[in-house]
């Protein structure tokens, strides 16, 4: 199950508007390099925040960023969290994977017995109504790598861009010289 926790990094329209100034191919691609630059110390925040806690590692194993790019609105996002591929075997019939549990460990659950141990459907309605056996403490750990890693991603990704856009502008002044 996808969880979300969103965040608008800082007001970078001044870059934004530059951007606009080049066509849409090299600004999503300006921008997707930006992003997965500024994902990585937020990745690295998450990764360290998980070393501190007990487990097996799978989830800390399973975290990473991927940068997407929206062709028709233009938009491009970052997403950093647990992927997928990393399904492990913890017992003869029973299976752990990360991308199904990351949201439950960073937000906390209640824990509810299996459907076969309660006898009928007013049962587990009743179960459900008093908060179930208990409740397992959040220990987040992607919210704490955004607010602690916000000012090194934010510099990153404009360093990034004004990169990108220096780069663009020398090339097209490379190729203006050419042709001339």
């Amino acid at each position: 199950m996808a969880f979300a926790i969103k965040a608008t990094i800082g007001n970078i329209a001044p870059l934004l508007g530059q951007l606009d100034k080049l066509s849409k191919a090299v600004r999503n691609r300006i921008l997707k390099k930006a992003l997965a630059a500024g994902a990585k110390p937020v990745w690295m925040a998450a990764r360290q925040g998980l070393q501190t806690q007990t487990g097996r590692g799978i989830l800390r194993r399973s975290l990473g960023a991927v940068t997407k790019a929206y062709r028709k609105s233009g938009t491009v996002v970052a997403v950093i969290g647990p992927r997928t591929g990393f399904k492990t075997q913890i017992g003869p019939k029973k299976y752990e994977d990360p991308a199904r549990i990351g949201h439950l460990v960073e937000l906390g659950h209640v824990i509810m017995p299996h459907r076969k141990v309660l006898a009928g459907k007013a049962e587990r309605k009743a179960l459900r109504a008093r908060g179930g056996l208990g409740r397992v403490p959040a220990h987040p750990f992607l919210a704490p790598a955004f607010d602690a890693s916000r000012a090194a991603a934010m510099s990153i990704i404009r360093e990034t861009i004004w990169n990108g856009i220096a780069a663009e502008a020398t090339k097209k002044a490379a190729a203006a010289g050419a042709v001339a």
